[in-house]
C-alpha cells in the first residue's frame, strides 16, 4: 500500500497541480503558514464541536429535544470547518505531495476522517429522527476526531518510505 501511495505522490509532484501550488507558495511566502494555521484552527472547531456533542450524547441524560438542538447548533460548525480543512489540506498535499503520501500516518488519517464523517452523518440522521443508541456513537465520534487530529500532526514526523 505504501509503495502505491509513494508512486501517487511522485505522480502528483510532477503534475501541473503541484507546479501551480508551488508557484503560489513561492509567490506568496505567507500562504503556507497561513493555510497551516487555518487548517489547525478548523481542526480545533471540529474537535471542539465533536467534543461537546460527543460528550453530551455519551452522557445521554438530556432530553431528545435538547440533543436535537445541540446537534443542529454544533454540526453546521463541524461541516463548515471540515470544508475549510479539506480545502487547506488539499492545497498542502498538492504543494508537497510526497510529504503526505510517504507518511505512515496519512492513510490512517484519511480512513479515520472518512469514518468520522460517516459517523457524523449517522448521528445527524438519528438526532433528526429521534432515534436512540447515541451514547456509543458520541464516544466513537469524539475518539475518531481526536485520532484525525493526532494523525494529522504526525504526518510530518512518521515516514513509511
Amino acid at each position: 500500500m505504501y509503495a502505491a501511495l509513494h508512486q501517487a505522490g511522485i505522480w502528483l509532484a510532477s503534475s501541473s497541480v503541484n507546479a501551480w501550488a508551488r508557484s503560489m507558495a513561492n509567490t506568496h511566502v505567507w500562504l503556507i503558514p497561513v493555510l497551516q494555521g487555518v487548517h489547525i484552527l478548523a481542526a480545533c472547531v471540529i474537535v471542539g464541536s465533536a467534543g461537546v456533542l460527543g460528550l453530551r450524547l455519551a452522557r445521554g441524560a438530556e432530553s431528545r429535544e435538547a440533543m436535537q438542538r445541540a446537534g443542529s447548533t454544533l454540526l453546521p460548525w463541524m461541516w463548515g470547518a471540515l470544508a475549510i480543512q479539506i480545502a487547506t489540506g488539499a492545497f498542502m498535499v498538492a504543494h508537497r505531495p510526497t510529504r503526505a503520501f510517504d507518511s505512515l500516518m496519512f492513510p490512517y488519517k484519511m480512513a479515520m476522517l472518512i469514518a468520522a464523517v460517516v459517523l457524523a452523518t449517522i448521528i445527524l440522521r438519528r438526532l433528526r429522527h429521534g432515534e436512540g443508541g447515541l451514547r456509543i456513537l458520541g464516544w466513537a465520534s469524539l475518539l475518531l476526531w481526536v485520532g484525525v487530529v493526532l494523525a494529522g500532526r504526525l504526518i510530518s514526523y512518521i515516514r513509511a518510505v
